[in-house]
């Protein structure tokens, strides 16, 4: 982007400018904020539940449900039941 940035149009470097100004960088583990505590120990202990399904219930992607019951986040939950 930064390489195309003088040959673009006036425009769109204004467009660029504006979501650069407004940009602000994530820090690691900041997607845990949408779920709570009690939330993941739910989904983890919706066994017979879909991804599909406990995705739509908390409002999260497929993806987020199946790194919660895999623990790649919200490892620091231990207590599952």
């Amino acid at each position: 982007m930064r390489l195309l940035y003088p040959v673009m149009g006036v425009r769109r470097r204004a467009q660029i400018s504006a979501a650069l100004e407004t940009y602000i960088a994530r820090k690691k583990g900041d997607n845990t904020r949408r779920l709570s505590e009690t939330q993941v120990r739910q989904i983890r202990n919706r066994t017979g539940s879909t991804i599909s399904a406990l995705a739509r219930e908390f409002g999260v992607s497929r993806a987020t449900i199946r790194d919660v019951r895999d623990g790649k986040s919200w490892a620091h939950i231990q207590d599952v039941g």
